[in-house]
């Protein structure tokens, strides 16, 4: 049998989430042994079918045979047709982590592809001193992305790394928090620390997997490629891997930015444009006629010259040349270099190519502009594209939906891996789009969003079992808002929808009179660093939908303006039951040398800045005290907080724990909450038993202020009977007011108060409180020995402290 000889199997859609693989036989193995071998490997993958973590990547060698993704197959079969032995990760822990498929037609460039592997496994040897760097410099349109998934496809690149090779997507804002999250699921963990402080996000991320591989032999490399990073933070926070991992690590990074790859790369692979041979490859392959066809044709040498040998621009001049002709599009795209509009852009002859291509009858034009909406980098799940299309011009079909994304393909104006259902659109591309449609592009977003009908956003109950068990289109729509990247694109649409990306530009239709998110109940975007900007986008959703009823901003330190913004938006909001704001630093507050401070006068209650660390302005409390020092806060985001709970008719839940309170405006914020019958401490109606232990994932303990935000959860929580709030920092202080909450009749049956250094004061007046008749029957756990140790002058020292306003790091 020879090697183009090939056996298809379909696979059943409940089997890994496969659908059609490719069993190759290699060199060398004759027909007997291709039919046991294929026994073998059959009932070998059959074996394995119900392990729910067991996955077979791409490309992966076994032996004798080659495992392909039916998608990949014909780009495998080109570039990786030498033989090779069995890699020491075959039955080991190796995976291919969200590797991108090549695009269809790859053409080999041979004059860099030895050098950019020899590059990348040049300093394998080297001491665990330092990280291995190779980078791919270039700029967009050369095929920067497209040469790491070369080498990430290729065996020897697998049996180097044979711990693994990680696909983790960047771009010009995005966070590495995300990137670092995927790369610690894809081995295996749960994100450790949940917390606002990004820094210890990394940390603790950083640490888990550093743990994890090494738990791997010295011996065992792991690749991580960072495709399209542009700021140093993207990279040094991968990079400080290296002392943790002791050698086990390499990076590989796709960048625009010389500078960058230059700071932090032992080997800088520039990538040059195409030579001209290989750049008449690629335009008759565009053409979809022969190389030989072209070879020595002048017409065909000067387009490649005047598309610059640049791969991207090559294929949109191959689409207008098989369309229109070599010498039409030669002489259209000289027209166009010199025009005006050309010279705005900074790749004028692309962005012409692609508006010529677009004009051309049977391109489907609208829906590939719409495309636009989509954030960079991002891979689309079809469902979500025919979402989008429906929404805007009319309900289609899934297969009218597959049939345009193949117009599109053959239009190389998309690109797309079959198996995983799923599209994106090339950099190049998505830069005309929103160069040309900028002045839609917030009805799109708005649109869109209203078209959603999820409930629940991020959808968070699609497992990675369920991710592999079931077929591609029927989780793609909830895919595309699912997890992480679910929250990531919710703002990405938010912030299109609410704000226009230019001063100068008008929208073509206005979105206020637009349901956003019309079916939407609940959002979580706890943890995602909210910018101002993030915020007013919120605001612009609560201002605009009728159906939210619970908001989770928690854990994003959005500050008091961040607050403000979100207690402004609520005066037009009358669905809102729940809204988390926990642990935002919503009220910065402390003691400042009067030296550091900025104003006309430092009065109680004027106005002041501090030379550095906070931004904001800042109102005077106390006068200056004898060590020097003013007491100085921003009220501002809980004074508004504060008004928009008495205005509210619709609220019931409003959590404000862990934002550094000082006991006045959390008085405040008590006394407005039992009026208008709202917990303070996310304790619903209904709900009987409330745990308030510290989370092993948060670094956050209740302190003295937050329990007098709980005296008001106890007056207007009639069913609590339970509450755990063993393990915080409640101090004397916590401990003196939670008693005088008992003094009058309470629902409870049960208080947990232990490991919280209360001291034996603040115990005896708690067991006063429980004694004193009124709530008979509480169960009080108040002793341990840890508290033994406050002594009665350290109960008044903190006492004091806690009368006074504590420093933040802020400050």
């Amino acid at each position: 049998m020879s090697d183009e000889d090939y056996f298809w199997c379909d696979w059943l859609e409940s089997d890994v989430g496969a659908t059609t693989w490719c069993l190759k036989l290699s060199h060398g193995l004759d027909n007997i042994g291709a039919v046991w071998g294929g026994a073998v490997l059959f009932l070998a993958l059959i074996s394995c079918q119900c392990c729910s973590r067991w996955s077979w990547p791409s490309g992966m060698n076994l032996g004798y045979f080659r495992i392909e993704r039916g998608a990949n197959s014909e780009a495998q079969r080109e570039v990786n047709s030498e033989p090779s032995l069995l890699p020491p990760h075959a039955c080991g822990a190796f995976q291919l982590y969200e590797i991108p498929p090549l695009p269809p037609g790859y053409v080999s460039r041979p004059e860099v592809e030895h050098d950019y592997i020899k590059a990348l496994l040049s300093r394998m040897d080297q001491l665990a001193t330092s990280t291995p760097i190779t980078s791919i410099v270039g700029t967009a349109g050369l095929g920067k992305t497209t040469t790491a998934i070369w080498l990430a496809l290729q065996p020897i690149v697998h049996a180097t790394f044979a711990g693994g090779v990680f696909w983790l997507v960047f771009g010009q804002l995005r966070d590495p928090v995300v990137p670092l999250l995927n790369l610690a699921t894809a081995l295996g963990l749960a994100e450790s620390t949940r917390t606002s402080d990004p820094d210890v996000r990394i940390r603790e991320a950083r640490g888990a997997i550093a743990a994890r591989m090494c738990t791997f032999p010295l011996t065992t490399k792991f690749l991580v490629i960072l495709d399209d990073v542009w700021v140093d933070f993207q990279v040094d926070v991968f990079a400080r891997l290296t002392p943790l991992v002791q050698g086990r690590l390499s990076l590989l990074l796709t960048t625009r930015n010389v500078e960058l790859a230059e700071r932090h790369a032992n080997v800088l692979q520039p990538l040059q444009p195409l030579s001209e041979t290989t750049s008449l490859e690629v335009l008759a392959q565009g053409m979809q006629i022969s190389s030989e066809a072209i070879r020595g044709d002048s017409l065909a040498i000067q387009l490649v010259h005047e598309c610059s040998c640049v791969p991207a621009m090559l294929r949109v001049a191959a689409n207008l040349a098989r369309a229109a002709g070599l010498g039409w599009t030669l002489q259209y795209l000289k027209r166009r270099r010199h025009s005006s509009d050309a010279k705005t852009s900074t790749y004028g002859s692309v962005y012409a190519a692609l508006d010529a291509t677009l004009s051309f009858e049977g391109v489907p034009r609208r829906r590939f502009e719409v495309l636009a909406i989509f954030p960079p980098k991002a891979r689309i799940p079809l469902e979500t594209v025919k979402a989008l299309w429906s929404c805007l011009f009319g309900v289609i079909s899934t297969e009218d939906a597959k049939a345009t994304i193949h117009k599109l393909r053959a239009w190389h104006l998309v690109e797309v891996d079959s198996k995983r259902a799923e599209i994106w659109l090339i950099d190049l591309h998505r830069d005309y789009l929103l160069h040309y449609t900028r002045r839609k592009l917030r009805q799109w977003h708005a649109l869109f969003l209203a078209s959603c009908t999820s409930k629940s956003l991020p959808v968070s109950n699609i497992t990675p079992s369920a991710q592999k068990l079931a077929p591609p289109s029927s989780l793609g729509k909830d895919m595309y808002w699912a997890d992480r990247e679910g929250q990531d694109h919710v703002l990405h649409h938010l912030l299109g929808a609410s704000e226009c990306h230019t001063s100068d530009v008008q929208c073509s239709q206005s979105t206020s009179d637009l349901t956003v998110l019309p079916f939407i109940t609940e959002i979580d975007l706890s943890l995602m660093q909210l910018c101002l900007k993030h915020v007013h986008a919120v605001g612009w959703l609560l201002r605009c939908n009728a159906s939210l009823t619970q908001l989770n901003i928690s854990s994003n330190d959005i500050g008091p303006a961040g607050g403000t913004a979100i207690a402004e938006s609520l005066a037009n909001n009358a669905s809102l039951t729940r809204l988390d704001l926990s642990d935002n630093d919503l009220f910065p507050h402390g003691e400042v040398p009067i030296t550091e401070l900025i104003g006309e006068s430092f009065h109680v209650g004027a106005k002041v800045r501090v030379s550095q660390g906070y931004d904001g302005e800042l109102i005077v409390f106390t006068e200056v005290n004898n060590q020097g020092n003013i007491s100085v806060g921003d009220p501002t985001g809980i004074a508004a907080i504060a008004k928009c709970m008495r205005a509210s008719t619709s609220l019931t839940d409003v959590d404000l724990r862990y934002n550094q309170l000082d006991a006045t405006s959390a008085t405040l914020l008590s006394a407005i909450a039992k009026g208008k019958g709202i917990s303070l401490c996310g304790i619903h109606p209904d709900q009987t038993l409330a745990d308030f232990t510290p989370n092993s994932n948060s670094n956050n303990r209740m302190q003295p202020a937050d329990v007098i935000l709980l005296t008001a959860d106890l007056a207007v929580r009639a069913s609590l009977s339970s509450l755990d709030m063993s393990g915080n920092d409640l101090g004397p202080a916590g401990g003196k007011v939670l008693a005088e909450s008992l003094a009058d009749r309470t629902s409870l049956s049960y208080l947990d108060v232990r490991h919280n250094l209360l001291g034996e004061k603040a115990k005896a007046t708690l067991k006063d409180a429980v004694n004193n008749g009124v709530n008979a029957g509480l169960v009080l756990q108040c002793d341990d020995s840890s508290d033994d140790d406050i002594s009665e002058g350290s109960e008044s020292q903190s006492e004091g402290a806690e009368q006074q306003t504590r420093v933040l790091g802020c400050l």
